[in-house]
């Protein structure tokens, strides 16, 4: 069941990437076998990998000697594969090559992330605002840079200035 309501979240079809990105496309795609072969490859996706952070909590369990409730101290979905992922990659013949190949791979997801959902906001403006297409690198810009410094008080757990 986890599996299945990952794989409905993971096309994030409320952030309207989907959308932008399929205007990118070439009005002559066969949009139905499009839309069949994403659907299926992410689902799939969404499938093997929760089989295999379950197989990796259960063989924890089994080298631990305890219940597979017990094999990892979070309690979050979340926290579950993050859990369970690098204490897998631990045990197995070249760890450092393993976890480097692990969060290299979680960079580049949380990157095309901020990518696509960049891509969502400037189209939109400059959907809505016809004299925004002109300047987009110095919307891009401004964009990216505004975030950024949106950002930083949440990476620097800043609460409150002193006055």
């Amino acid at each position: 069941m986890e599996a299945a309501v990952q794989a409905l979240m993971s096309f994030s079809v409320g952030h309207g990437a989907i959308l932008v990105l399929s205007s990118f496309s070439d009005f002559s795609n066969p949009m139905p076998r499009a839309v069949l072969l994403v659907s299926v490859i992410d689902v799939a996706t969404c499938l093997v990998a929760c089989a295999a952070v379950h197989a990796m909590v259960g063989h924890l369990a089994a080298l631990l000697d305890v219940p597979i409730q017990g094999a990892l101290p979070a309690t979050s979905r979340l926290g579950m594969a993050f859990a369970a992922v690098p204490e897998a990659l631990v045990r197995m013949a070249k760890p450092g090559l393993w976890a480097f190949a692990f969060f290299l791979a979680l960079y580049l997801l949380g990157l095309t992330a901020s990518v696509v959902l960049t891509e969502v906001v400037l189209s939109s403006l400059s959907d809505q605002f016809n004299g925004l297409r002109e300047m987009r690198t110095i919307c891009s810009l401004v964009f990216c840079i505004a975030c950024f410094v949106v950002g930083l008080p949440i990476c620097t757990h800043v609460r409150e200035m002193p006055m």
